[in-house]
């Protein structure tokens, strides 16, 4: 934060400073994002086709679990082919209530808004020749492959109706494919959908899978569905939620979607035995589209709960690293009962009502079977917060085999960020002495404590230097403790961590740099790691990690300007690495909402950018941005809400920040100095 004239501030609401405000949810946060491993998805995303070429799919290789915890909450897995990881699995809340609807190994019925039948041809839609480098694709035609794959129109097979793709493909090695895809022009508008088809292995022994896949925009963003099995003689049903590759990366853009395709891959990843001899296949492909068409496949299971439980009970693993709250020893009790009114689709679900007190807490509602073949389908779950306030997520999971081999879908938030706007009721204020200036509080929990840092200029100071303070619950505050001062101006100590380090990238705009400090031993000891930015004036950086590039948003004064206007983004493969202009710099011009006003955060799969409404006072409030269109060419966010005072005597609100669930901000307020 940059010199204030004319106006002294009150103190730091970590929830509001120049009162500093914190505040308690009544929940707590999600887990470390270090504390359940996700899933790893496939090792390169595909590249678009140009000039009416087909583009190129990503690698088949399936997503694997995270970490197993013999029924409890554990990572996801990964979104396979696409590249990305799915998050962490804390569980957070107090008197959360979660009503659970029906739960079924099929498809839900969504109508289709089209759909590729095939009922009397091609439908544009031909085998993907791509010259692919990792992976060997047989419709390549520098691989010769002998015989070539085809792809036909078979009137006469077809699911549920007659008329299917019919390809053909000769496997002699693992790491060999061949992807049936139809290119999109236009681009086809598909958020909030599900993209599904039907796929038969109609002769031949294959022993690897199938995936559904899209791609999307100019930069053609990959995800792709589960990896799939399949046995001759059986349709089954694929299926990508395009809003969960959304959730699982930020640049996949379901707006326009460029590429379907459906993927025959032999699979191998990590096998070092011999593929053995060569296999003929036939496949057959029917009814892509991003809905139910025709009738549904037949679900192996579905628990309704129409009448009762179902013999669902509370899962009551002892597991070592999460506490199960409905295990032993657990200090409440949660309870799990039969709603008869409450329903999804029809009345009749799981209530589940749970009291959360820490991180790594969680419940699990589940149902052990003797045995079950669910090959090729697609588990489903209906699930609501009926009431709480729960900061945490939700995974639907299945356990297979003798030894219980572990499978999760992506870490769902519930979304249950609310639209905070500005009433500083309910937060405890930590206020500086007399004549002292405090600003800008980034938190973060470590081990099970508080700590908030923050800018500090002390009475009669020319520059700021960066302090720390630890809360309870109660908002008591420990004596600030000074952890990094050079000789130039400190502000906006943003924390980030990263591969096990702990890293901040306090403004250094005074120095004409962006630097970032690693923590040598917390809280205290900062060594400067890396100068990610020279020669620039810029303040308040604030990075954010989306797939597999970082992010930084920060707003730059040039020649004649000021700090306020001009947002400006940058980007980099790694946090440590080369960092690069965008192109369309600045990216946004408006002293309503450019400057960064703390972290970008998620709400479900949406997500937001605080910015400072810097009229007609410096500070004067925060707007809620949501980020809309985030890649190399473009960036676009529009206001969501805004957070402005609400108290008489309040002047601004500046920051905003959350670490768990504690919220902090800074307001001010016009005081004496002395």
């Amino acid at each position: 934060m940059t010199s204030l004239k004319n106006i002294a501030f009150d103190r730091l609401v970590f929830a509001g400073g120049l009162v500093l405000g914190l505040q308690w949810l009544a929940a707590v946060g999600c887990a470390p994002a270090d504390s359940v491993n996700g899933g790893k998805g496939g090792a390169s995303a595909g590249s678009a086709g140009s000039s009416g070429a087909t583009g190129a799919a990503g690698t088949s290789s399936a997503g694997s679990a995270g970490t197993t915890g013999g029924g409890a909450t554990s990572g996801s897995a990964g979104t396979t082919g696409g590249g990305a990881t799915s998050g962490s699995a804390g569980t957070t809340g107090s008197g959360a209530t979660t009503g659970g609807g029906g739960t079924s190994a099929t498809t839900n019925t969504d109508p289709a808004t089209f759909a590729y039948k095939f009922n009397a041809g091609l439908e544009g839609w031909t085998l993907n020749n791509y010259a692919d480098t990792g992976r060997i694709n047989l419709a390549d035609p520098a691989r010769a492959a002998s015989p070539a794959p085809t792809l036909t129109l078979d009137a006469a097979v077809g699911n549920p109706d007659a008329g299917s793709l019919k390809a053909t493909a000769h496997f002699s090695d693992w790491k060999q494919y061949i992807d049936a895809v139809i290119n999109v022009s236009p681009p086809k508008m598909l958020t909030g959908r599900v993209l599904r088809a039907r796929v038969r292995l109609t002769s031949g022994t294959f022993t690897g899978g199938v995936q559904i896949h899209a791609g999307t925009g100019s930069s053609y963003r990959f995800a792709a569905g589960t990896w799939t099995t399949m046995t001759v003689g059986n349709w089954i049903e694929l299926a990508i939620d395009l809003n969960a590759a959304k959730a699982a990366d930020a640049m996949f853009d379901p707006s326009a979607v460029v590429q379907i395709g459906v993927k025959f891959d032999t699979g191998g990843d990590g096998l070092t035995q011999q593929f053995g001899g060569a296999i003929d296949a036939i496949f057959q492909i029917d009814t892509v589209s991003d809905g139910v068409v025709g009738g549904t496949l037949p679900p192996a299971v579905n628990y309704t709960f129409d009448t009762d439980a179902q013999s669902w009970t509370l899962n009551n693993y002892d597991n070592t690293s999460r506490k199960n709250l409905g295990g032993p020893n657990s200090p409440t009790t949660p309870t799990l009962a039969w709603d008869g009114a409450a329903g999804m689709p029809s009345p009749g679900s799981l209530k589940l009502a749970v009291t959360y007190s820490a991180y790594a807490q969680y419940v699990d509602p589940a149902l052990n079977l003797s045995s079950l073949d669910l090959t090729g389908k697609v588990l489903h779950a209906y699930v609501m917060l009926d009431s709480g306030f729960f900061l945490g997520g939700v995974q639907l999971h299945a356990g297979s085999g003798p030894n219980y081999i572990y499978a999760s879908s992506p870490f769902t938030p519930f979304g249950a960020e609310d639209a905070w706007d500005g009433a500083l009721e309910g937060f405890h204020r930590l206020e500086p002495p007399k004549g002292w200036f405090w600003a800008d509080p980034f938190p973060i929990q470590v081990d099970g404590r508080n700590y908030i840092f923050f800018e500090e200029l002390p009475l009669g100071a020319a520059k700021a230097h960066i302090s720390v303070v630890e809360v309870d619950r109660d908002g008591r505050a420990s004596e600030p403790m000074m952890v990094l001062e050079r000789d130039y101006h400190l502000s906006y100590p943003f924390l980030v961590e990263e591969d096990g380090q702990l890293y901040m990238i306090p403004e250094t705009a005074g120095n004409g740099t962006v630097e970032v400090y690693r923590c040598e031993e917390f809280p205290a000891r900062w060594k400067l790691e890396r100068v990610l930015l020279r020669d620039v004036r810029c303040v308040d950086a604030t990075l954010h990690r989306l797939g597999e590039r970082w992010w930084m948003f920060v707003n730059t004064a040039v020649a004649g300007g000021e700090f306020n206007e001009e947002l400006h983004l940058y980007s980099s493969p790694s946090l440590l690495g080369d960092w690069q202009p965008h192109r369309k710099n600045p990216v946004k011009c408006d002293v309503r909402g450019a400057r960064p006003a703390g972290s970008l955060f998620w709400n479900g799969n949406r997500l937001f950018r605080p910015g400072q409404i810097c009229t007609p006072l410096y500070g004067s409030g925060i707007t809620v941005n949501r980020i809309t269109r985030l890649t190399l060419d473009e960036y676009q966010e529009e206001e969501d809400h805004r957070i402005e005072p609400r108290e008489a005597g309040t002047l601004g609100i500046h920051t905003f920040n959350r670490a768990g669930d504690l919220t902090v901000t800074d307001a001010f307020e016009r005081r004496s100095r002395f």
